[in-house]
């Protein structure tokens, strides 16, 4: 678009230093008018002798003239110099314009370098976790009842929750004798805490009646070597 236009001016100044030029050649080259003064009242003297009646010619307005004529002449010269130079600059600048339009043509239909194909990446899919869980089969009264039969008298600390015990999905009952956990899936005990909690218990109060024993075995002992010794002193 830019070089449609400058071609446009181009041709524009191309046709009117012509227009110009030729205006200035035919007012040049015209004929010029004689210059016929105007009539000038004389007082006609009559004598003897008559005499002879001459044109009189204002060499000044000539002078004037041809003046002018000189100046419009070297405007003329100066108007068609300048249009001469406008349009070889606007020539330079059109050959300048072609050849940045080459070079952008030859820019655009140099071959594009070939790009790898990017290796497909396999979609990732992500688990629904809510979907992967597994639905409890057995409801939380069903389980408090299985977890309470292992101890009627155990008092509940707590409201029961459904939790993931060693992936499995399981009722958990908080007791005061010991924790419990029923799969959610099939009823089965998972974990008896209040058995663990009694075995602990049991072997905690069988502790001090082993010492007692010990104590008492050692004191027998002590004895019957007094005795020896006794024994001996007599003898």
């Amino acid at each position: 678009m830019q070089m449609n236009v400058k071609m446009m001016i181009a041709a524009g100044a191309t046709i009117f230093v012509s227009i110009v030029a030729v205006a200035v050649f035919s007012r040049v080259s015209a004929p010029v008018e004689a210059v016929v003064p105007p009539a000038v009242a004389t007082e006609v003297v009559v004598v003897d002798v008559v005499p002879t009646a001459r044109t009189v010619v204002d060499a000044a307005t000539v002078a004037q003239r041809e003046a002018d004529y000189q100046a419009r002449l070297a405007e003329a010269n100066r108007v068609i110099a300048q249009a001469a130079t406008d349009l070889q600059q606007s020539r330079a600048d059109q050959q300048a314009l072609v050849g940045q339009y080459n070079a952008m043509v030859s820019n655009i239909a140099a071959p594009v370098a070939p790009v790898a194909p990017v290796a497909p990446v396999a979609p990732v899919v992500v688990a629904d976790p809510v979907a992967a869980a597994p639905v409890a089969q057995v409801s939380l009264d069903v389980a408090q009842g299985i977890a309470q039969s292992l101890a009627p008298s155990a008092v509940l600390l707590r409201t029961p929750e459904l939790v993931m015990y060693e992936n499995t999905m399981a009722y958990e009952f908080v007791f005061d004798k010991g924790t419990v956990y029923v799969a959610a899936g099939d009823g089965a005990l998972v974990y008896n805490g209040i058995a663990v909690m009694q075995a602990a218990q049991q072997a905690a109060a069988s502790q001090p009646s082993s010492n007692h024993e010990s104590d008492d075995n050692h004191e027998s002992e002590s004895e019957s070597d007094d005795n020896q010794e006794q024994g001996e002193h007599d003898d």
